[in-house]
């Protein structure tokens, strides 16, 4: 995986030196006491005489090392790590001296929290130039994805907005020419960005103020900008394994009322891989996921409604059509053989509408009617032939039959010259009656016959 490293320098308020109950126990380095000053990382070292005097430093990460001289007024010193402490080590250098080396280093701790401090073993010199770690950041094979924001870029806010400036004394020091600061005890700057990540960067002097660092909700963490020398873009804070989403950095003056003190911001750098920012635009919030389990939820109960509210109607809908009259069946009803789903070939029984009269033509004498509400209502049976392959088939044997009139039956047949003659049923008690044939005024026979049936029911007749 990608490794972030770090710099501190001596003069970063993330380092904390010990001190004793009326002063600290470590000073500045200055060139009026020694001529090698300009052979330090950015002019600048830390020193104690004071035997057990330390400085500290917690980082999340799986190396630091520790950078200072080896000089010949230099003695013995011991590095602690979490709870195990290291050999003591001697930084004397008789010879000549040593700048800007490794006074301790080690990349094989495990990814995590830790506290690392160097404490002097004798009276005699130790010094602290600068410090670098090693942090962690995304999946093996990844590439490290560094952005800087400046101190007026989207990222950052101020509030209150009257209390802070945009013209800090020294800005010609400050990263692109540009920072805020601030003069009021209580004024904050807020971070918000995205990344595993991320180190804000200001100046500490002189009039350097007490702050505050709040990352996300946890609980705020003391620091102090205030320095003997002015020193711009100094590490002010750094957090890392944050994971991905959104985070907020809150830093807050705790400067004395009607006090000098001020507290700068210059610029921040955040720091992330590909993996955590496919992690980020995945999460979702809890009222997101909230949100959609919701309007999934109500997604489907209207789906539901409207499933149940289109059968209910198609429920209600006639089985039957009104064709000419009757209410049945459609020729495209009849031929089809989804509209009988209980067989091919089914029995239905027809009841004749009682307006239906003898000289009425119908093209409905096909349909189906309704089932039967009183039995003594006379009934035709129709047998609805259909073949293997669906197909309606009125020339098959099983072709529609018209079943015998029932008692009381009568049919009435023009003759030729227009008189009407009416057979009696069988049922009654007498014979059909033969009509003697005639001429028609062509010339022709015209012979008729009675046929048994209900005068009311005109002949079916089938269309297909």
């Amino acid at each position: 995986m990608p490794t972030l490293t770090l710099s501190l320098e001596d003069t970063s308020p993330l380092l904390v030196y010990s001190s004793n109950s009326t002063s600290s126990q470590w000073s500045a380095g200055s060139s009026q006491g020694d001529p090698f000053l300009d052979q330090y990382s950015d002019g600048t070292f830390t020193l104690t005489q004071v035997n057990g005097a330390n400085a500290s430093f917690a980082f999340f990460g799986t190396g630091v090392q520790i950078y200072g001289a080896k000089r010949s007024n230099h003695g013995l010193y011991q590095v602690i790590i979490d709870s195990l402490v290291y050999p003591a080590v001697n930084g004397a250098e008789p010879v000549s001296p040593v700048f800007q080396t490794a006074l301790f280093s080690t990349i094989a701790l495990h990814p995590g929290y830790h506290t690392v401090t160097i404490a002097n073993e004798q009276a005699l010199f130790l010094d602290v130039d600068f410090i670098m770690y090693q942090t962690p950041i995304g999946l093996d094979n990844e590439t490290l994805l560094v952005t800087t924001f400046q101190d007026g870029d989207t990222p950052f806010s101020y509030s209150p907005a009257l209390q802070w400036s945009s013209t800090p004394s020294n800005i010609g020091m400050f990263s692109a020419g540009s920072g805020h600061v601030t003069t009021s005890g209580g004024a904050y700057a807020d971070i918000t960005f995205e990344g595993d990540a991320i180190a804000l960067y200001g100046p500490v002097g002189p009039t350097g103020s007490p702050y505050s660092v709040q990352l996300d909700s946890s609980t705020p963490s003391n620091y102090s900008a205030y320095k003997s020398v002015y020193r711009a873009q100094q590490m002010l804070f750094q957090a890392s394994n944050l994971g991905g989403g959104q985070h907020s950095v809150r830093v807050q003056s705790q400067a004395p009322d009607n006090s000098a003190l001020s507290l700068g911001i210059d610029y921040a750098q955040v720091f992330t891989a590909p993996s955590l920012q496919r992690s980020s635009h995945a999460v979702l919030s809890v009222g997101a996921v909230i949100g959609i389990v919701v309007g999934a939820v109500a997604a489907l109960i209207l789906l539901l409604f409207s499933i149940n509210l289109w059968r209910r109607r198609r429920t209600k809908e006639p089985a039957y059509k009104l064709v000419n009259g009757f209410t049945g069946i459609s020729a495209v009803d009849i031929l089809t053989p989804e509209a009988l789903p209980e067989a091919r070939s089914s029995t239905q029984h027809l009841i004749p509408p009682p307006h239906l009269s003898m000289g009425m033509t119908t093209q409905a004498t096909h349909s189906m009617y309704a089932s039967i509400e009183d039995p003594d209502q006379m009934v035709q049976v129709l047998t609805i032939p259909f073949t293997s392959d669906g197909k309606y088939r009125p020339d098959l044997a099983s072709a529609p039959q018209l079943s015998p009139p029932p008692p009381g039956a009568r049919r009435a047949t023009r003759t030729g010259d227009g008189q009407r003659v009416t057979s009696p049923s069988p049922h009654a008690g007498m014979q059909n009656q033969q009509i003697p044939r005639q001429t028609n005024r062509q010339g022709a026979q015209n012979t008729s016959r009675v046929v048994p049936g209900n005068p009311d029911i005109p002949p079916p007749q089938y269309q297909i």
